[in-house]
């Protein structure tokens, strides 16, 4: 009958309510503050190696950090699926979690996936703000609140092979290049094969840069500052014919995603410079800022999940993962985010 089942759930709930206090009195007991890191493989080797989580433990003796691995993530970077979908599975994997310009964005911000760390910086004397490059400092920060904390920085360029453009006599692309140029090149680089199968994707965009690339080309007309909080201004006429136009090529499978079939070996390339210097690409590619001319930053940072039992322990952890230079170096960035770490060179 309806009046069992609903006994029969009232027991079950109080069982599990018992269960809970249990489990949480036999932590609280122990006396250790248990907290979680979802970062890459290399950060975790890092940290448990290279000794630097015992420079942690020797701050905070009554904490323990344990490390959720996410494999090698883009060549070693934080990264991972960019919708929205994906963030939130990744933030409630762990308190304090490493993250990329594409993934940690307003949209998810809004949806309340990631702590707001204004009210612990604003009280912390030790994070020295100045410590940081202004632009990146600034770039985890909007709608009156600062999302992340840096811990290192790129460039983002477009690389390009030049066996490709030259083998089809093409103009290598430059940072005047528009959309159309972009479409232009890529229709032009595609190749097919004898079905009629597109062989390789001409261009691909490692990071989910797709924001990036439309502010370069619109510079600031594409924020709409007269609104709080501010975000794209979608009645812009010049935006929506942008994202149309990367729209087509997408739908025409010229556009993809590292994760979405796209190779590295792509004649186009939207990514960090620090690909570049790799040896695979040494003399193979060069690259450009982004079309548009505008400077773009990659940031890899340290950000807090909004679900997190221990907001100030977590704060403390990821500041410290900032200021560790075997962890900015294992992030393989271009440079640290802090101007403290510039120069310091690490096994």
């Amino acid at each position: 009958s309806s009046c069992y089942m609903i006994k029969r759930l009232s027991l079950m709930l109080g069982v599990l309510v018992a269960l809970t206090s249990i489990i949480s009195v036999s932590l609280a007991q122990d006396g250790i503050t248990r907290i979680t890191l979802s970062a890459t493989d290399n950060i975790e080797e890092v940290l448990l190696n290279n000794g630097v989580i015992d420079q942690f433990y020797a701050l905070y003796p009554n904490v323990e950090v344990v490390i959720e691995a996410t494999g090698g993530g883009r060549f070693g970077r934080g990264g991972g699926g960019s919708s929205l979908t994906d963030v939130e599975t990744k933030m409630q994997t762990a308190d304090v979690v490493l993250v990329n310009s594409s993934e940690l964005s307003m949209q998810s911000t809004r949806a309340d996936l990631f702590l707001d760390l204004t009210p612990l910086a604003n009280a912390d004397p030790t994070l020295l703000p100045e410590d940081y490059y202004y632009s990146v400092w600034q770039s985890y920060q909007w709608d009156a609140g600062i999302w992340a904390l840096p811990v290192s920085t790129d460039a983002i360029v477009m690389m390009y092979s030049t066996e490709d453009f030259d083998t089809l006599g093409l103009a290598y692309p430059a940072e005047w290049w528009t959309i159309a140029d972009i479409a232009d090149a890529v229709r032009q680089l595609a190749e097919y094969d004898d079905t009629g199968a597109l062989v390789q994707t001409p261009l691909v965009d490692l990071g989910g840069y797709v924001p990036q690339i439309m502010i370069s080309l619109m510079g600031d007309n594409v924020i709409d500052e007269t609104q709080f909080p501010s975000g794209p201004d979608f009645t812009n006429p010049q935006l929506a014919d942008l994202l149309t136009q990367w729209s087509d090529l997408q739908i025409e499978g010229l556009v993809s995603g590292l994760s979405g079939g796209g190779g590295i070996d792509a004649p186009i390339i939207f990514g960090p410079s620090v690909i570049a210097t790799r040896a695979r690409f040494a003399g193979e590619r060069e690259f450009v800022a982004l079309p548009g001319g505008r400077t773009a930053l990659d940031v890899q940072a340290f950000a807090v999940s909004s679900g997190t039992q221990h907001p100030d322990i977590a704060y403390e952890f990821a500041k410290f993962l900032t200021q560790s230079p075997e962890i900015a170096n294992a992030t393989n960035s271009a440079m640290p985010a802090r101007r403290s770490l510039a120069g310091i060179t690490t096994d």
